[in-house]
């Protein structure tokens, strides 16, 4: 019996040093407020900022960035809602790099160019949402952000929810080349 716990021991020790080798550690998802300027009807967050505060407040995150330290997880997701409209998102951002925490953001991309570069200074990874009707109507505006923040160094993950409206996937696919970004796509049920 000993002989085989050691061996099925051994085997979940192998197995581990696989997943921490092929997987790096993922971010610590936080979302940052409920509010948005955009109205999607897939959206998850819709409704949620009448349940909760609608944002975080700066000294409970300064307490998530604590417990990050003691757990040493060095990525943070920021969602929401749309995290660039927490009133105080760049003191947030700039917490996170005092802590060289690397910031992850997923976002809708509608909002002005200021914003913009602050987002290409400050975020690693993009996971933009390119299905709202900024993105489908303001194509060229839209596309020309998302250039920019690339020449900024930010990695670009394109998010698409098809439905009935954007069934031609196209113009996304074409972005994607135009960015070399990778692609999620998800459906979006009527």
């Amino acid at each position: 019996m000993k002989l085989i716990d050691n061996y099925i021991f051994g085997l979940k020790r192998k197995l581990l040093c696989c997943i921490e080798e092929s997987c790096p550690a993922l971010p610590l998802i936080v979302a940052l407020t409920y509010g948005c300027n955009t109205v999607c009807s897939y959206c998850n967050a819709q409704g949620l900022k009448e349940k909760f505060e609608e944002e975080i407040n700066v000294d409970d995150f300064k307490k998530v960035l604590s417990w990050m330290k003691r757990q040493r997880i060095k990525k943070i997701m920021f969602t929401g809602g749309e995290p660039t409209l927490h009133s105080r998102f760049k003191e947030i951002i700039e917490l996170c790099r005092e802590e060289r925490i690397m910031c992850y953001m997923a976002s809708h991309g509608y909002y002005a160019e200021a914003m913009n570069d602050f987002v290409g200074k400050n975020i690693n990874v993009l996971f933009i949402n390119c299905s709202t009707e900024y993105a489908l109507k303001e194509k060229n505006d839209f596309t020309s952000k998302l250039c920019k923040l690339k020449e900024y160094g930010v990695k670009i993950i394109l998010r698409i929810n098809v439905n009935n409206s954007n069934d031609d996937l196209t113009w996304y696919l074409e972005l994607a080349k135009t960015l070399n970004a990778r692609v999620r796509i998800g459906i979006t049920n009527p």
